[in-house]
């Protein structure tokens, strides 16, 4: 677990690395106990991985072992991995100071994390969505619909994430 979450602590280590780690260091077999170690937190590798924001590790360690999702720290009080990452999302958002109509959204790394535990299909917001449609102005809504087409639901379960939309009725985040 040490070696394990010190890769994930450390942002000069790539999930690849870091999933190559994994499957060096834990069995196949995921009942096997090693899968349910945890950190002096309290935290499993999978709450590590969210914390770190690192989508790959979570989708791998989520193949590998789903129980990993559903499980506290002894005492009751670490919340499922996905509740951590948007806890802590929130508190950052909430930290910025900023107002809803002046923040900036999650970055892709916190998006794609949420992403991979929802199983929610993630809009590549980066290129896929066209300068013009991201002008407001009247047309906005229109360019933005040609651009994205039949993903309109997709980009706007993105948004929601990228804004920190705790509804999920939020059009456009």
């Amino acid at each position: 677990m040490q070696i394990v979450s010190q890769h994930l602590a450390n942002p000069q280590k790539t999930s690849a690395d870091t999933v190559s780690q994994i499957r060096d260091v834990l069995p196949n077999d995921p009942e096997d106990p090693s899968w349910c170690c945890t950190n002096r937190a309290g935290n499993n590798l999978l709450h590590v991985a969210a914390l770190s924001y690192r989508p790959a590790v979570i989708e791998h360690l989520m193949s590998k072992n789903p129980k990993l999702a559903s499980m506290r720290n002894p005492e009751g009080f670490t919340p499922p991995p996905l509740e951590a990452l948007r806890s802590r999302m929130e508190r950052q958002r909430m930290r910025s100071g900023a107002l809803c109509d002046s923040f900036a959204g999650f970055g892709p790394s916190k998006i794609a994390s949420v992403g991979a535990f929802t199983g929610i299909e993630i809009f590549d917001l980066n290129s896929n969505v066209s300068e013009r449609a991201l002008v407001c102005g009247d047309d906005a809504i229109e360019m933005l619909m040609e651009d994205v087409g039949p993903d309109m639901d997709t980009f706007n379960q993105t948004l929601r994430i990228k804004y920190g939309c705790t509804c999920g009725e939020c059009i456009n985040g």
